[in-house]
């Protein structure tokens, strides 16, 4: 009996892990907004699952008789995936005018469910096994897939995810070898051990990346190569060198020199950033006279303290090289410091610059418990061209451009400290307004005006604000305008600002970014409500910064920009809209079988079949609802999105798995528990806000305790409701499987495009629902009275 919850767990391990490395080979071929994709992948396996079992229970009634059988299958499955990631040309991006990449998606999607699908049918048989006890299944998938999440996270230091992949396949195959003793079966997995052990050193460290991605862009150069490369739990790190690359983002026109020799640093091909010579120190100190990100140093006095974040190694050499007398630098990514430290003979000493003091942590940590002041905090640019229309979709959150962390800002700063930002620009204006509404918040929430502590310049292609604790004085702003009228570059806002001084040198139609800011000063709740796109300023409730996109501006949005429609609402949020409605469609398919299978057989279960769906559905829905909502909590705290993803999977899973033990031992009602896993998410999204500003030690211990709490009541439910079906009326089990796999395939990506409207409290609030809605299922009664 030890062995079989063993062998769960084992699954559980295996499954899980295949997710997060699913998950980080997707981040790198496409963008990091597959992540939910990955979920909805492993539910539909689920799902499916519980179609095959109602099917094909009569006929098996030895749930353990092909265990070795289903231990190979999720091996080839899993090799399957590898092969779909690694061989196949799918550009979901294509879908609109490519029809076979239609095709080509939903295969691929289909085949990564696979290996989910069979580990779904080996669980549901151990569900149906009478000797087994539901609640220790339970509780060995959940200790499983937690122990499967955290190993992984920390192999991915050591171990490409493509290898790691093809090493659990063999530990399936190894364990099948001595479960399964047919010959054929035992040749098939020899077999399938000399194929991967090719793999295993024939595949490229890799995947091709798309097209669209920024790092196959720059790979046309036609000297373009991999100079460095790393991986770790934070993703692709590479260096690519090119004596062509010339990044120099709001370069005045009016420059006419050279650029000095430049190498570009990747994240998951996105992300990027540069570091110049430190041989042609003339030519970089000349070009920093053009830039407009030049101006905040410009600026201040002499012997400023300057906090830079997530902002790469060049924004460290301007710093040096203007001559600031302290530098603490913020980088999430320990991998960027560890290239660049490579790079020493090209670059200099930049991280390890007298000057410089680094610190490897989440930014919004930093800020909230350092006690210190800053004469000027530098932010990272925000990306710019396709790049910010399909790798940052509306479900990416950023906790480092809300209001709350720029009120955090601007508590850091000294008297006359200086926040600056950098934004694309774009006609009509969207991330640049959405810094400006952001700016003028925070100010107003420290009981500032805003309007005489913001400065606003762009360039050709991008902007610039500035943001100050005091009102600008006189001698800045005169210094802004003269830096302006010398390298050509046009001002939007200052106070005082005349129209006839704006849209000067680089000339676009319309006064487009003066009158909207004009307007948003004025009346902000009204002009945001005219916007064709969502430009209201996020909060670490809605940390959603890159989602702009209104439901109810549609049909204009439809109207102005015709077949570039999908390009305005942003690539990624048009993806995942398709993805839901693919999954929706093909669980579906899926749900309906078993449906109609049990309506058929059984004469009398429609009477009280109503109360079993609804009940698993609904468990399934706040299941999944709440794991969205606690990746994004975690977030606020984490360093990067597998780390949120892995950590938070991981707590939510072991809870809930201690939880399901702890089901029977309680002495009361089944409805009264589920009822209590449903107050228990409504305070969770109650504490969620009232704590968002408190002191962050306090904020963690909070959210953890109140979201663990969470997780350990939510654990109860399902086995309870399996548990009643085992005792009651077994045959059902399939579908109630079946029917929560279903709403667990389409509940993560609801979450994902819901989630910027409702805010991480409102998932969290409908989580609870759900299980409020559950409790109204009297599922024990309503069996016992079918049967």
């Amino acid at each position: 009996m030890i062995t079989e919850y063993i062998l769960i767990a084992f699954v559980s391990f295996v499954i899980l892990a295949e997710q997060v490395l699913l998950s980080r080979l997707l981040s790198i071929k496409y963008w990091s907004c597959f992540g939910s994709m990955v979920v909805s992948i492993a539910m539909l396996g689920f799902s499916a699952s519980g179609t095959l079992l109602s099917l094909f229970s009569q006929r098996n009634r030895r749930p353990g008789s092909y265990r070795g059988l289903l231990f190979v299958l999720i091996a080839l499955g899993i090799a399957l995936s590898i092969q779909v990631i690694y061989g196949t040309d799918c550009n979901p991006l294509a879908i609109f005018w490519e029809g076979r990449q239609i095709g080509i998606f939903v295969l691929n999607y289909i085949i990564m469910a696979l290996p989910f699908l069979m580990a779904g049918l080996f669980l549901g048989n151990c569900y149906m096994n009478p000797a087994l006890s539901v609640k220790n299944i339970y509780f060995a998938s959940m200790f499983g897939s937690c122990t499967g999440v955290g190993i992984i996270i920390l192999l991915l230091d050591f171990v490409q995810p493509h290898r790691l992949l093809l090493l659990l396949t063999f530990l399936l195959l190894f364990i099948a070898w001595f479960l399964e003793r047919k010959f054929i079966t035992r040749v098939i997995v020899l077999g399938m051990l000399m194929w991967n052990l090719k793999q295993f050193t024939a595949l490229p460290a890799v995947p091709s990346m798309s097209e669209y991605k920024t790092m196959s862009k720059l790979m046309l150069l036609p000297d373009a190569r991999i100079e460095h490369s790393a991986w770790s739990s934070y993703g692709y790190t590479a260096v690519v060198a090119s004596r062509f690359i010339r990044y120099a983002p709001g370069l005045s026109l009016n420059f006419t020199g050279e650029c000095p020799e430049q190498k570009a640093i990747f994240i998951d091909g996105e992300a990027m950033r540069v570091v110049c010579s430190s041989s042609q120190q003339e030519q970089f100190r000349n070009i920093l006279q053009f830039q407009l990100d030049t101006l905040p140093y410009m600026m201040l006095v002499s012997n400023s303290v300057v906090a830079i974040v997530d902002a790469g190694p060049s924004e460290i050499q301007r710093a040096v090289a203007i001559g600031a007398s302290r530098i603490y630098v913020i980088e999430r990514n320990p991998d960027i410091t560890e290239v660049v430290e490579q790079l020493k003979h090209f670059a200099g000493s930049v991280y390890s610059h007298p000057c410089v003091r680094l610190w490897h942590q989440s930014p919004r940590n930093f800020f909230r418990d350092i006690q210190k002041q800053f004469d000027l905090i530098v932010l990272p640019s925000l990306p710019s061209g396709f790049a910010s229309l399909s790798g940052s979709s509306g479900q990416d959150a950023d906790y480092l451009l809300t209001v709350e962390a720029f009120h955090d800002y601007i508590s850091c700063l000294s008297t006359s400290g200086l926040i600056a930002v950098s934004a694309s620009l774009n006609l009509p204006p969207r991330e640049e307004m959405k810094l400006f509404a952001i700016a003028c918040s925070a100010l107003r929430l420290h009981g500032l005006t805003p309007e005489h502590h913001i400065l606003f310049l762009r360039s050709l292609r991008s902007c610039l604000l500035i943001v100050s604790r005091t009102p600008l004085k006189e001698s800045q702003i005169q210094t802004a305008i003269s830096f302006c009228n010398r390298n050509g570059f046009d001002i939007i806002y200052y106070h005082g600002v005349n129209r006839t001084e704006t849209n000067r040198f680089n000339i676009l139609p319309e006064f487009a970014h003066f009158e909207l800011v004009q307007s948003f000063l004025r009346n902000p709740s009204d002009t945001l409500r005219r916007q064709v796109f969502n430009l209201s300023p996020p909060s670490d409730n809605r940390p959603f910064f890159s989602h702009f996109f209104k439901w109810g501006a549609l049909p204009e949005l439809v109207r102005a920009t015709g077949y570039n429609t999908g390009a305005q609402m942003g690539w990624g949020y048009v993806f995942l809209l398709i993805t839901t409605a693919q999954a929706i469609v093909i669980g579906l398919i899926f749900i309906l079988i078993p449906v109609i299978r049990c309506l058929k057989r059984y004469k009398k279960l429609p009477l009280r079949l109503w109360q079993i769906n609804l009940y698993f559905m609904a468990i399934g829905t706040g299941f999944m609802f709440f794991e969205i909502a606690v990746f994004y909590q975690i977030l606020r705290f984490a360093k990067c999105y597998i780390h949120a993803f892995s950590w938070g999977l991981a707590l939510i899973l072991i809870f809930s798995g201690l939880g399901s033990l702890c089901a029977t031992r309680w002495r009361m009602n089944h409805r009264t528990k589920v009822r209590i896993t449903a107050g228990v998410l409504f305070l969770h999204s109650v504490l969620w806000l009232l704590t968002l500003r408190w002191q962050n030690s306090v904020l963690i211990v909070f959210t953890l305790c109140s979201g663990l709490c969470s997780a350990f009541f939510m654990g109860m439910p399902f086995p309870l409701g399996l548990e009643s079906l085992k005792q009651n009326y077994p045959d059902v089990i399939p579908l109630a499987w079946g029917l929560n796999g279903y709403m667990s395939v389409i509940s993560p990506l609801v979450a994902s495009v819901v989630g910027p409207c409702t805010g991480i409290a409102g998932l969290c609030i409908i989580a609870g629902v759900s299980y409020f809605i559950a409790s109204f299922c009297n599922l024990h009664n309503s069996v016992a009275r079918t049967t």
